[in-house]
């Protein structure tokens, strides 16, 4: 118990003094104990928001940079290609009949060409559209089983990590219980002490009191300690 008893005296006096100090103390060290609450509370956040980030990255690369990207570029460079072969085929349907040799065959070249293009670039089209098409069906759903694998994993870790804590733990909330029971009864005995040491005031005020009156009664008013020799 801090206090023997909670009389006005010198070593009453001193153990206040002792404890407040004890206070300022560990004022100190909570105000850094709760700095490294928030820098922890941070660090979680950061990382939180670092696997978000990962996630979207990794999104983001495997369908706006490649996927969608290509499936767009691919079907621009069939259009491109539909539109040259039908130039093409414009062309050398349009040459006439006498029409030089070299010309026709400079035509059929062209024609031909236009004609390979244009397969090769409907075929990539078709290839880049169908994974796309492909993809969405089980892409995101991945991703998912992923991320909620990794959690679980680092959970679990995270689990048996502090399940070998236990004994400590249980060894930690019988100190908690035991120091709370004493808390109570240090406020008890501290309540019993003011009851008493207010109980010896009311006392002596009353006694003072009393005296006083008496002196009044009888003619005489309070003795004078100044006057005794």
């Amino acid at each position: 118990m801090p206090f023997l008893n909670l009389e006005d005296t010198p070593m009453f006096r001193m153990k206040v003094a002792e404890l407040d100090g004890g206070c300022k103390r560990l004022r100190e060290r909570v105000t850094l104990l709760v700095g490294h609450y928030r820098r922890y509370r941070d660090a979680l956040v950061a990382l939180c928001k670092a696997q978000i980030e990962f996630a979207a990255d990794q999104i983001s690369a495997e369908w706006l940079d490649d996927l969608l990207v290509g499936a767009r570029d691919s079907h621009r460079a069939y259009e491109r290609s539909s539109a040259d072969l039908e130039d093409a085929a414009t062309r050398a349907l349009a040459l006439k009949k006498g029409a030089k040799r070299e010309l026709l065959d400079r035509a059929a070249a062209e024609l031909a060409t236009a004609r390979l293009v244009e397969q090769e670039a409907r075929f990539d089209c078709a290839r880049r559209l169908s994974a796309v098409e492909s993809r969405r069906r089980y892409s995101f759903l991945q991703l998912l089983l992923d991320t909620a694998g990794a959690h679980h994993a680092a959970l679990r870790s995270g689990s048996e990590m502090l399940g070998r804590l236990t004994p400590l733990g249980d060894a930690a909330r019988g100190q908690v219980a035991d120091a709370r029971a004493a808390e109570a009864e240090v406020q008890a005995m501290l309540a019993q002490e003011a009851a008493r040491c207010k109980a010896i005031g009311d006392a002596a005020a009353a006694a003072a009191a009393s005296s006083s009156l008496a002196g009044d009664e009888s003619g005489h008013g309070p003795v004078q300690m100044s006057g005794l020799k």
